[in-house]
């Protein structure tokens, strides 16, 4: 039988948009590459200071002392004919077990989510399924085909997508996965019925590659350019496949004031992905920073036909920020 937990309300992925440029985060609308890894994208590693301690990718799904101190508590629940997995996901939807609250403004690490006993759906993705391995229950990661959702932050414009797992071992139809009696899947999004929701696996190193992008895009949102810069960088070196965080690179190229090496970016990733709206928009940026005004007046009209809803999004900011932005232009990116 298929179990439906929700917290509150979840999103997993976002598309960061500063001052007129996107930004598609982990667990975002499908920005992927399969096959072979596509060339390196340039890196500025002279141009950014490096950090005091590195980004750890290993960190997201690491259990803490006080995770393993729970376990026995797991365990002792899954002797009574419940089974391990089921007792994990009762302790995540029950009143009398970890009590999860849904909070979007960080992407927690597993542990970090534990503590806090909040996340946005990433984070507790990620924390399930560290219990989930610690008791021996196989996991499978998911993107989920959901409505992108759409929020104004700041002066950023975020694409919100999603990603679940399944507990047990999934069916799969046509290339996508769907929940039956035979799976048990673990989702923090409500108003989704999850019998027949179609989710395309995704591998370990997808799902890292999101927290770290999703961390690039929030450590930029607070004006730490070159703290974004090392936490896309580590990104991309797990998923060099994971458009969203080329894309997330581009971005901080063109808060650096680097344009040339924004364009760059988003012209390789176009190349890789044509109708990527967020890269069209942004590219339309660095052209109109570049004074090829016809240029990014074209790239525009294209990606506002493809992502109607990124338009409007992006239509809605208020005056003042867009007369800041054009004070800003060509001294740093313009996001939408």
């Amino acid at each position: 039988m298929t179990r439906r937990l929700i917290t509150r309300w979840a999103h997993t992925a976002t598309a960061l948009a500063l001052a007129g440029a996107l930004l598609a985060l982990g667990g975002c609308a499908p920005m992927t590459v399969t096959g072979a890894a596509p060339a390196d994208p340039p890196w500025a590693d002279a141009l950014f200071a490096a950090p005091a301690r590195p980004p750890q990718a290993a960190e997201a799904l690491a259990l803490s002392p006080a995770m393993r101190a729970y376990l026995p508590q797991l365990r002792a629940a899954g002797f009574d004919g419940t089974g391990p997995a089921r007792a994990l996901v009762d302790a995540l939807a029950t009143r009398s077990g970890l009590r999860l609250e849904y909070e979007a403004q960080t992407t927690r690490t597993a542990a970090q989510a534990f503590d806090d006993r909040a996340g946005n759906c990433l984070s507790l993705v990620l924390m399930t399924a560290a219990f989930a391995r610690e008791l021996g229950v196989s996991v499978v990661f998911n993107e989920a085909l959901v409505e992108a959702q759409w929020r104004r932050e700041g002066g950023l414009v975020l694409r919100s997508g999603h990603v679940n797992l399944t507990l047990g071992t999934p069916v799969r139809r046509a290339g996508w996965r769907v929940g039956t009696d035979e799976s048990l899947m673990v989702d923090f999004l409500p108003g989704v019925d999850l019998r027949g929701l179609r989710t395309r696996p995704i591998d370990e190193r997808r799902v890292l590659a999101m927290y770290l992008n999703n961390r690039a895009a929030e450590t930029l949102a607070t004006g730490d350019v070159a703290g974004a810069y090392w936490w896309v960088r580590e990104a991309l070196r797990q998923d060099g496949g994971y458009l969203a965080a080329r894309n997330t690179l581009g971005v901080v190229y063109q808060r650096a004031g680097q344009v040339a090496l924004a364009g760059e970016v988003f012209e390789q990733l176009l190349a890789l992905q044509p109708d990527d709206g967020s890269a069209l928009g942004n590219l339309a940026l660095v052209r109109e920073a570049q004074g090829r005004l016809a240029d990014a007046a074209q790239l525009r009209a294209r990606r506002d036909a493809l992502e109607p809803l990124a338009a409007q999004a992006l239509r809605e900011l208020s005056p003042a920020k867009l007369a800041w932005l054009k004070a800003r232009k060509g001294t740093a990116p313009v996001v939408p």
